[in-house]
């Protein structure tokens, strides 16, 4: 009789486990329980800031002329990439250091030029992918030195190889028209 009720017992445990659904048994690769893989591989650079742009104010024939370097470190995250539609994004910093000069259009260049004003600003922005992995984003830099509220305005592209300034101009906070860069 004991040997029965053992037996039952035995069936009636196998008989439950049977029964119940059936979980995934894939392995579960080593490390791999953070669903966030961040790719560690920072690439950096440097953006020349030496261009001639045009004044937004409303005088005729009147330039600027920028020195500087924007400096850059960014990644790729790819955040859940066993989802059909992952997130995937940039991390990117920038730190811009220059300096903005009067162009005389009608002198010859002279170091003694009046300094008009200077930038130095750092940021961390995540910026999502697009498309073909190729993204843009629009910054605004306060011109410091200056009391109309010129802004100078760069458009970067970002793509997994590399850090582009796509353009560049200089604005009013007040006006929201744009001036086209002169190279």
């Amino acid at each position: 009789m004991k040997t029965i009720f053992v037996n039952l017992l035995a069936v009636l445990v196998l008989f439950v486990l049977g029964c119940q659904e059936n979980q995934i048994t894939d392995p579960v690769p080593e490390g791999a329980t953070d669903k966030t893989q961040v790719q560690e591989d920072y690439k950096y650079g440097t953006i020349s800031l030496q261009r001639m742009l045009i004044d937004p104010n409303p005088v005729g024939n009147s330039y600027f002329i920028i020195y500087g370097q924007v400096d850059y470190k960014y990644t790729l995250v790819a955040a859940n990439p066993m989802v059909p539609s992952s997130q995937t994004h940039f991390d990117l910093y920038l730190n811009i250091m220059g300096d903005l000069s009067y162009y005389c259009t009608v002198c010859p260049y002279s170091e003694e030029d009046e300094l008009a004003g200077s930038i130095e600003s750092s940021s961390e922005d995540i910026i999502l992918v697009t498309g073909h992995f190729i993204s843009q984003i629009e910054k605004t830099y306060r011109i410091q030195g200056r009391e109309d509220g010129m802004v100078l305005k760069c458009r970067f592209l970002i793509t997994p190889n590399t850090v582009e300034l796509s353009a560049m101009w200089l604005a009013l906070e007040s006006n929201s028209v744009k001036a086209t860069d002169n190279n």
